[in-house]
């Protein structure tokens, strides 16, 4: 979050442990992603796979660490297990007024925080790529 080497963040359709809030019951539950990405965490966060609330930090932590960079969150409208909207309800929330997108489809990419939601569901598609090269071409250098 910190490293001079990263001038953009784009975190496409990242979920639980990306964007997506953990406060609702909304996207894939932590207890799956464990159970089917081991992989993907340590095996210490087993112990909170039925209680996410009790981590020690979780989505807005690392929403809230991003803020100096330019970032946009993209998403798939049915891509549930995402949690597009739990996503764009967490990055209004910690980015407040930085945060200019009024709606998950008000893709803003000359925002240093920006939101892109496309129809479809989990994948990168070509719109996708036009949605971040956009951002990327917009915000390079800005950090």
């Amino acid at each position: 979050a910190w490293s001079d080497a990263i001038d953009v963040v784009v975190a496409h359709q990242s979920g639980t442990l990306g964007a997506s809030t953990l406060a609702d019951r909304d996207g894939e539950p932590l207890a799956s992603l464990i159970e089917s990405y081991p992989h993907w965490v340590t095996p210490k966060l087993a112990d909170y796979a039925e209680r996410p609330g009790a981590l020690p930090a979780g989505p807005a932590d690392l929403l809230h660490l991003l803020r100096d960079k330019p970032i946009l969150l993209g998403n798939a409208r049915r891509d549930v297990w995402s949690d597009p909207f739990g996503a764009f309800k967490e990055a209004s929330r910690v980015w407040g007024s930085s945060f200019t997108a009024l709606r998950p489809d008000d893709f803003r990419p000359t925002d240093d925080k920006a939101y892109w939601l496309r129809p479809g569901t989990h994948g990168v598609v070509k719109e996708d790529w036009d949605a971040f090269l956009d951002f990327i071409d917009a915000n390079i250098g800005a950090g």
